[in-house]
């Protein structure tokens, strides 16, 4: 969307009563120009998009959909409108309406019949519209159909071959299940655990608003002779997990890094969110960690964990390891971070160095490029 809101930025002052939006960049010379489009300041979400369906001009097209992401349905007609350019295969004009079923809220409570009402059809595409308005406005009546929804077991992942049907029935289905959590809080819970049994796509979504209470299942997954559940639990450590929740566990991530009898892959995932939660304090105390441990696979993944941080302590051992590390992806990885972490001169010292004494020629290659500015 990002070509909408160059648009946006762009927009020339418009006439009384009319939002004018120019053509797209790179639009024919001034004699061929097309006229800009013009959009009334009161359309609604319903009309704008109506118009996209009519329209044929694609600066005209762009125009419209970056007015109603940004448009709220006040009326059903308006939603009525929506939903048939929803269903139709047309991926920007989808994000574009779910933008603007994501304006809604619990005080447009009196569209929420006709969420509830799209929710018991058996058509995917407007379930989906569906799900989103009810969760959006908080619709009472929607929930009992959105758990039965969540519920139901996944059918067969997708394909290739899959017709757009299937495909729409299994998102729907992850869907509604993530709304329920959303929605739901701690209650839902135990029907997300159950559901990542089905896929593990779900495991992602699990970590992120469950963490503290699910990381004893997660080390359970991770350690897990089941090669299912060591897929669950590497989509989970991968997870972008809220500071607020990691810090919750720091001192149980702490326990897992320094646990030798925990799987690499185990102590890894942990080290990595450990650092991604640490304190300045907390980085020194890794940092003195490392310094006791006689172990080598120890100090490694304490190292992680503090390159995790991104804390200025992190320099130092970040340029031992940009000089000396043996794996030559180890060394760019440090390099690559001292560019945001060490002094302008510091960092350049280090560019020559490595320029004329890495043993891998594509790092001597790459520094050399940045030393020439290319």
């Amino acid at each position: 969307m990002a070509p909408l809101l160059a648009l946006a930025l762009a927009a020339l002052a418009a006439p009384a009563g009319a939002v004018v939006i120019p053509a797209i960049p790179g639009a024919p010379p001034s004699g061929d120009e097309p006229a800009a489009v013009e959009i009334s300041p009161t359309a609604s979400a319903g009309e704008l998009a109506t118009r996209y369906i009519e329209a044929i001009r694609v600066d005209e097209k762009l125009a419209l959909l970056q007015r109603l992401a940004a448009t709220k349905a006040r009326q059903p007609q308006d939603l009525r409108a929506m939903l048939n350019l929803y269903s139709r295969s047309d991926p920007e004009a989808r994000k574009a309406v779910e933008r603007s079923l994501s304006l809604l809220s619990p005080r447009d409570a009196a569209l929420a019949p006709v969420f509830t009402a799209l929710l018991n059809m058996d058509d995917p595409a407007f379930q989906q519209f569906a799900l989103m308005g009810a969760y959006a406005v908080r619709d009472a009546e929607a929930l009992p159909v959105l758990r039965k929804l969540a519920e139901t077991p996944l059918s067969k992942e997708p394909g290739a071959e899959s017709s757009a049907q299937e495909a729409a029935a299994w998102q729907l289905g992850i869907q509604a299940v993530q709304a329920l959590a959303l929605w739901q809080g701690d209650k839902a819970y135990p029907l997300l655990l159950k559901k990542a049994q089905e896929t593990p796509l779900l495991a992602e979504p699990l970590a992120r608003q469950y963490w503290p209470r699910f990381l004893p299942e997660l080390v359970r997954w991770s350690e897990s002779s089941d090669a299912k559940e060591r897929e669950r639990a590497s989509r989970a450590w991968n997870a972008q997990i809220p500071v607020d929740l990691l810090r919750q566990t720091a001192p149980e991530l702490r326990r897992i890094v320094l646990d030798r009898g925990k799987r690499a892959e185990t102590r890894h995932g942990a080290a990595i969110q450990l650092g991604l939660c640490a304190s300045s304090a907390a980085v020194a105390g890794l940092l003195a960690d490392r310094q006791a441990s006689k172990d080598d696979a120890t100090r490694r993944l304490l190292a992680a964990a503090i390159f995790a941080s991104r804390d200025p302590q992190a320099v130092p051992l970040l340029e031992e390891f940009a000089r000396g590390a043996s794996d030559p992806i180890a060394r760019a990885g440090a390099l690559a971070q001292l560019k945001e972490l060490a002094p302008p001169a510091k960092y350049r010292e280090l560019l020559r160095w490595t320029a004329e004494h890495d043993p891998d020629e594509e790092n001597r290659g790459e520094a050399a490029r940045q030393l020439a500015g290319k």
